[in-house]
């Protein structure tokens, strides 16, 4: 049997036989010349045992990487499924409201028959009206279902602003009573804002109408 060491099998060497071949070399004999063993050169490594551990680890990352590619692709295709058989989210004129929005508006006191909803959004996850901000020709409200209406009617206005943050436009709406009101929209806020304030422009040169009357 060959030695084996780290890996390889060594072999006796090719000089074996004319060196040594039909000498004594037994310990009874002096053993090899310098005391050394026979000369023995490397052979190809070592395939015994549990060879192929190296490329058997390749395939098995390899294999888990498309596993884990696979799921995510799965996870990507129902998301997108689910986001397209959404109702459309985002600012809109109020329209544009779905007949099932407005029945909701309604049932949750939100707004009565009279209301004329001027602009809306739909800034909840789901689209599913648990967060509301729209504006009617009688007042602007900010609502969600954790905690209710928050709501300030146009003659209470002292005024409106717009701040620019990380895709989303965020309104401000300022009451006389020094209460606020605010609404974070993320698609369609320049439109949302643009119609909001030109309603504001309106209510402002009513009321500064009325006084000149008064007065």
């Amino acid at each position: 049997m060959e030695p084996r060491f780290f890996g390889h099998v060594f072999k006796r060497s090719p000089s074996w036989s004319a060196d040594y071949e039909g000498n004594d070399f037994s310990p009874s004999s002096g053993g090899y010349p310098g005391g050394m063993g026979p000369p023995y050169a490397p052979g190809p490594p070592y395939q015994g045992g549990s060879g192929g551990g190296t490329s058997s680890l390749v395939k098995l990352l390899l294999g888990g990487g498309c596993g884990c590619l696979t799921l995510v692709g799965v996870a990507l295709v129902v998301f997108f499924g689910w986001a397209a058989s959404l109702p459309e989210s985002g600012a809109m004129p109020g329209s544009q409201i779905r007949e099932e929005t407005r029945q909701y508006m309604e049932d949750h006191g939100l707004i009565d028959e009279s209301d004329r909803i001027i602009y809306f959004s739909d800034e909840s996850l789901g689209v599913d009206n648990s967060e509301l901000c729209f504006f009617t020709d009688k007042k602007i409200v900010y609502y969600t279902e954790d905690t209710g209406a928050n709501t300030i009617y146009w003659r209470n206005v002292e005024s409106v602003e717009r701040r620019d943050e990380f895709l989303t436009v965020v309104i401000l709406v300022h009451s006389k009573e020094d209460s606020f009101l605010k609404c974070e929209i993320v698609t369609g806020g320049n439109e949302f804002f643009t119609a909001l304030e030109k309603k504001w422009e309106t209510v402002k040169s009513y009321e500064n109408e009325n006084q000149e009357d008064e007065e």
